[in-house]
C-alpha cells in the first residue's frame, strides 16, 4: 500500500543516513557518510522537496482525530508510523554531523544562522511565511499535548500516546533555537503557547524518576528557559492554567493557580527529589525561576511552601559544604525570593507569611560557620532558637555551626563560606523580618503568641 511504501522508503533513507552512528569519532574524517552529505547538500529542487515533505507528514498528523475512544484499536493508523519515521529522518538531517572532524573551535552560534554546508538547517531558518509558521505552531502544540491528554481521560487507554515524544522535544529545541520567526509565532499564539508549556511541564514531572529520560528532562527545562527569556512570555506567567495535569508530584494544587505556580512546582519536583544525577539541571531550573520571579504577582500557599522547602534543602550544610558549586544554587534561590518580595510584596502574601514563619531558617544562612573541632564532632555551641519549629518547612534546618563534612573530596573553610555569604542577597529579606515580625508578635498576643493562628493573617495587618 502507499503508506507502507512511504514508510519503507523513509526507513531506508534513515538507515543509510544514520551510518555515522557506527563510525568511531576518530575515523569520521576518513569515513564520511556520503549518503548523508548528499541528502544534506541535495540540489534544487530535491533538497527542498524532501524537507517540506517531511514537515507536511509530521505536522499534519492528528493522533486524536475525531476523538472517538479506542479508535486506534479499531482502525489502523498508518499515518502515525510514517510520522514517527519522518521525525527521526528530519532530526538526522538537522543534526549536521558532517563529513570531517573540525580542526578549530567553531564560531559562536547566532540566531537565524546555520552551518554553511547544512542545507536542511538553512531551509529551517528560511521558514518565514505566516501560514507556514502557523501550521508548524499548531502541529507542535497538537503533537506535544497528546501524551498529557492520553493520561487525563476517564476511560483508560482510550487515546493512544505517541512513541516519539523525545524526538518531538528535540525537534522543538531545533526550531526555537534556529528560527526566531517560529519562536515569535509561538509566543504570539497564547493558546498554543499554553499547550507547549503544559506539555513540557508534564514531561518534566513524569520523567523526574526515570534515569533513562534524564537528558530529555534537561532539554525540556532548556526549552522552558529559552521561552521564559522572551518578553512576550511575561504575559503568560500570571494566567490561570487552562487544564490540569495527570501527575503533579509534590504540588497537586499547582494547576488551580497560575503558570508561575506550575513552573515552581516543576522546579521543586526536581530539586526536592534529591537525585544527584539531576544536579546538572539546577542552574537552568533556578534561572527559569529568576526569569519569572519579578513578574509573578501571587503564588499559591502550597507554591510558597515549596519555595521554602527548596531553600531548606539547598541551604542544608550536608548539601552546601560538599561541593564548591553548590552555594551558587542557594544564591540563585535567594535572588528569586528577594525579587518576589521586592516587586510584588503587597500581593505575594502567602510567600511573605511563610518567610515570617520560617524566620530561623533564613537567619541561620548568613551566620553559618564551621565548627572549630577538626574531627568533625558535634558543634560546640548551638543557638537553641535555631532548633525550634519554625513553620511549614519540615526538613532539617542549618545550625549556626555545621559539622565539617568528611570523605567528600572537598574541604570547606570559613573563608570560603564567608566568600559566598557575601554574595547572598538576603538583606532585603532580613529587613522584612526585622520590620514585620515585631508587629506580627504584638498582633498574636490575643492568641497567646501563636503565629499559626488563622485569624492572625487576616485584616489590616499587611496594609498598615
Amino acid at each position: 500500500t502507499p503508506p507502507q511504501a512511504r514508510t519503507a522508503a523513509m526507513q531506508t533513507l534513515l538507515a543509510i543516513c544514520s551510518g555515522t552512528l557506527f563510525v568511531p569519532p576518530p575515523s569520521l574524517s576518513d569515513l564520511p557518510n556520503k549518503m548523508l552529505l548528499s541528502a544534506i547538500a541535495a540540489p534544487e529542487p530535491y533538497g527542498k522537496a524532501l524537507f517540506r515533505a517531511l514537515l507536511s507528514v509530521i505536522f499534519s498528523y492528528d493522533p486524536i482525530g475525531w476523538g472517538l475512544p479506542y479508535s486506534h484499536s479499531i482502525v489502523s493508523d498508518s499515518h502515525g508510523a510514517v510520522m514517527h519515521t519522518a521525525t527521526q529522518l528530519l532530526l538526522v538531517l538537522l543534526s549536521q554531523p558532517g563529513g570531517s572532524a573540525p580542526t578549530e573551535a567553531p564560531a559562536p552560534a547566532t540566531p537565524d544562522s546555520a552551518p554553511a554546508a547544512d542545507k536542511a538547517s538553512k531551509l529551517l531558518v528560511g521558514l518565514q511565511r505566516g501560514e507556514t509558521l502557523a501550521f508548524l505552531v499548531e502541529g507542535f502544540a497538537r503533537l506535544l499535548r497528546t501524551d498529557m491528554v492520553s493520561q487525563s481521560t476517564y476511560l483508560p487507554s482510550s487515546i493512544a500516546a505517541l512513541d516519539c515524544q523525545q524526538e518531538l522535544i528535540v525537534l522543538l529545541w531545533k526550531f526555537i533555537t534556529l528560527n526566531r520567526h517560529f519562536l515569535a509565532a509561538l509566543l504570539a499564539n497564547p493558546a498554543r503557547l499554553h499547550d507547549v508549556i503544559l506539555s513540557l511541564c508534564h514531561y518534566i514531572l513524569i520523567w523526574v524518576d526515570d534515569v533513562a529520560k534524564s537528558s530529555m528532562l534537561h532539554l525540556s527545562t532548556l526549552c522552558l528557559l529559552l521561552l521564559s527569556g522572551e518578553k512576550a512570555f511575561i504575559t503568560v506567567v500570571n494566567l490561570q492554567c487552562p487544564r490540569s495535569l495527570p501527575h503533579l508530584g509534590r504540588s497537586p494544587a499547582a494547576c488551580t493557580g497560575t503558570f508561575a505556580d506550575l513552573l515552581v512546582a516543576c522546579v521543586a519536583e526536581v530539586i526536592l527529589s534529591a537525585h544527584e544525577r539531576l544536579e546538572c539541571i539546577y542552574p537552568a531550573l533556578l534561572a527559569l525561576l529568576t526569569n519569572i520571579a519579578p513578574h509573578a504577582k501571587q503564588y499559591l500557599y502550597s507554591t510558597a511552601n515549596l519555595m521554602l522547602q527548596m531553600l531548606s534543602s539547598l541551604g542544608s550544610p550536608d548539601f552546601l559544604l560538599t561541593s564548591p558549586q553548590r552555594p551558587e544554587y542557594l544564591i540563585a534561590l535567594v535572588e528569586v525570593l528577594t525579587a518576589s518580595l521586592l516587586y510584588h510584596h503587597q500581593t505575594n502574601l502567602p510567600l511573605l507569611q511563610l518567610i515570617l514563619l520560617n524566620e530561623q531558617l533564613i537567619r541561620t544562612l548568613p551566620r553559618m560557620r564551621l565548627s572549630e573541632d577538626p574531627a568533625g564532632a558535634d558543634p560546640a555551641r548551638e543557638d537553641p532558637a535555631a532548633t525550634a519549629a519554625t513553620g511549614a518547612v519540615q526538613p532539617p534546618q542549618p545550625s549556626s555551626e555545621p559539622e565539617r563534612p568528611s570523605g567528600s573530596g572537598f574541604s570547606p573553610t570559613n573563608e570560603w563560606i564567608q566568600s559566598w555569604q557575601a554574595r547572598l542577597n538576603i538583606r532585603p529579606i532580613l529587613l522584612t523580618l526585622d520590620t514585620l515580625l515585631p508587629k506580627v508578635r504584638r498582633t498574636s498576643e490575643p492568641w497567646h503568641g501563636d503565629l499559626w493562628h488563622g485569624d492572625l493573617w487576616h485584616g489590616d495587618l499587611w496594609h498598615g
